[in-house]
């Protein structure tokens, strides 16, 4: 089931008695599949025996690893819960339908017991329900987590519930190791955290083309003698906070009827509702061509630099792959004041930072980045910054170093 890796190797040391398994609820497009979409073949080229579980082996990030040749192990149990419901199984209903997380430990275990040698590394999973089906299997893996649990927490009602703040420390108790995505991110939890878990560093990277495939930005759509563009790029879930960003618009709009907002990913109209905004007004919006919702689309790169603005206004995250694009590929950006987005800007110098819940402020800044020319040589220097810090080859670095270290029985290297 964990196949050997092809021998061609991209110049690193190859590990050909290491397995890697790689645990994700699904493969559908997302930032956490994303980043296993694209971290899984560079891993593979280095010479690990890398194979991707999922409850459901389908979806877009599915085919580009099939494509690359590493192996998709599906849970039969949860593929079935699928069949069932015509649902995925959400990560609660991990938590609440024994079975079905027994049924994934035991094709974990499974998994596991076909190399003496390996790292078992899971998103977005309950912790100590993984542990405590899979501890005691032979051999015994490191187990590391990345989880989107911690980031609900900072700022938020929702470990200031004693019941699930427990639950939400018991689900990590037994974890080893937990990476989060950003500096900001790690200070932030470090209050909330026990002390025996370990927070290790791994900031998110993307795959940057190099500066010569990139064209001129000099024609975009959207500069001041074309129609005033806005963009975004990311999904309709709440945190993403559409109904502001649709709210803002609106403002916008009032004084340039010209303005056009361009959402690009996995959106349904009902996701821009609130804000003052009814499902009726946001039709209407779509219907008038104000608001176009272009669903997932390829060469999100190229649809950036075609763009005036790109905005992300999340409530909260992680570390946002979007945003990362969107200061490598986009011209004028505005995002949120929150840790993460202060820091993929740089403390707010390569974007307009704005409170996310506030329309009027996030209208603003829109005007702001709509009038205001593209700053060429801030482009190019915002660039590197993003290619120092944020490039999906630096991303793989930091995590073979953890992967290693614990393989070897070394101390993590984490912050102080």
């Amino acid at each position: 089931m964990l196949e050997c890796a092809s021998s061609d190797c991209t110049g690193h040391q190859r590990h050909v008695d290491q397995a890697l398994l790689i645990v994700i609820p699904t493969l559908h497009v997302g930032g956490a599949e994303r980043l296993v979409e694209w971290t899984a073949p560079l891993l593979q080229n280095r010479g690990w025996r890398v194979a991707v579980m999922t409850l459901f082996d389908e979806g877009q990030c599915a085919e580009t690893l099939r494509a690359a040749q590493i192996p998709l192990l599906r849970c039969e149990t949860g593929h079935r819960f699928y069949l069932e419901h015509n649902q995925l199984p959400r990560l609660l209903e991990l938590a609440i339908r024994p079975g079905l997380m027994r049924g994934l430990c035991h094709d974990i275990s499974e998994a596991m017991s076909l190399s003496d040698r390996g790292v078992l590394h899971a998103h977005c999973l309950p912790s100590q329900l993984v542990c405590r089906h899979v501890a005691g299997t032979q051999p015994a893996w490191p187990y590391i987590e990345t989880s989107h649990l911690p980031v609900i927490s900072p700022g938020s009602n929702w470990l200031n519930n004693s019941i699930r703040a427990s639950l939400f420390r018991s689900w990590l108790r037994s974890v080893r190791i937990h990476i989060c995505v950003g500096a900001a991110l790690a200070e932030s939890l470090r209050p909330q955290l026990p002390s025996w878990l370990t927070i290790a560093i791994v900031p998110n990277g993307i795959p940057l083309p190099p500066h010569s495939d990139i064209p001129s930005t000099g024609q975009a759509e959207g500069t001041p003698s074309n129609a005033p563009s806005i963009v975004f790029v990311g999904s309709g879930k709440p945190q993403k906070n559409l109904p502001s960003l649709v709210a803002a618009f609106r403002i916008v709009a009032a004084q340039s009827p010209y303005a056009r907002l361009h959402l690009c990913g996995k959106i349904r109209p009902q996701d821009l509702v609130g804000a003052g905004a009814s499902l009726e007004a946001v039709q209407s919006l779509i219907a008038t061509g104000q608001i176009t919702l272009h669903g997932v689309i390829d060469g999100v790169g190229a649809v950036l630099r075609q763009t005036k603005v790109s905005c992300l206004v999340s409530r909260w995250e992680a570390l946002p792959i979007a945003g990362v694009e969107m200061l490598y590929h986009g011209n004028n950006v505005v995002l949120s004041d929150i840790p993460p987005h202060r820091e993929i800007s740089d403390d707010g110098r390569y974007a307009w930072l704005v409170d996310p819940n506030d329309p009027e402020k996030i209208a603003q800044a829109l005007k702001q980045a709509l009038s205001q020319p593209v700053d060429q040589g801030l482009l190019a220097e915002r660039r590197e910054w993003i290619r120092a810090n944020y490039s999906i080859e630096s991303h793989v670095d930091a995590l073979e170093k953890i992967y290693l270290d614990l393989l070897e029985g070394r101390d993590v290297e984490c912050p102080s």
